[in-house]
C-alpha cells in the first residue's frame, strides 16, 4: 500500500473546484495578455534599439525592462500552457513548483 503525504495547502487547493467561466477566462487572458505582450515587447525593442534612443540612459533602461518583460512573459508561457491549456507537468506535486522552488529544494 502506497501512502502519499500532502501538505495542508495542498489539501486546501484539492477542495478548490474551478468553474469552466473561470476556466474560460483564464485561457483567453492568458493567450490576449501573450500576444499582446510580446507584440508591444517587440515594438518596444525595435524602438529604443534605434542609435539615437540608445545613447540616452533613459532608452537604455527601457531596453533592459523590454527584455526583463520578455523574460517574464516566456515564464508566463509555462502558466499558460499548464493553467490556461491545463497540460500538466508530471513532477508538480506540491505547491512549491508553483513558486518554482522545489527543484531548489529537493535532493533528488
Amino acid at each position: 500500500m502506497t501512502s502519499t503525504t500532502l501538505s495542508p495547502i495542498d489539501v486546501i487547493l484539492s477542495y478548490i473546484q474551478i468553474p469552466l467561466i473561470a476556466t474560460q477566462l483564464c485561457f483567453w487572458g492568458f493567450l490576449f495578455t501573450l500576444v499582446v505582450g510580446f507584440i508591444g515587447n517587440t515594438l518596444s525593442f525595435l524602438t529604443f534599439s534605434q542609435p539615437k534612443l540608445k545613447s540616452i540612459s533613459t532608452g537604455c533602461l527601457f531596453i533592459m525592462l523590454t527584455i526583463s518583460d520578455t523574460a517574464r512573459l516566456c515564464i508566463f508561457t509555462i502558466d499558460f500552457i499548464e493553467y490556461g491549456v491545463q497540460v500538466r507537468n508530471p513532477k508538480s506535486d506540491s505547491i512549491f513548483n508553483r513558486l518554482y522552488l522545489d527543484p531548489l529544494l529537493s535532493s533528488s
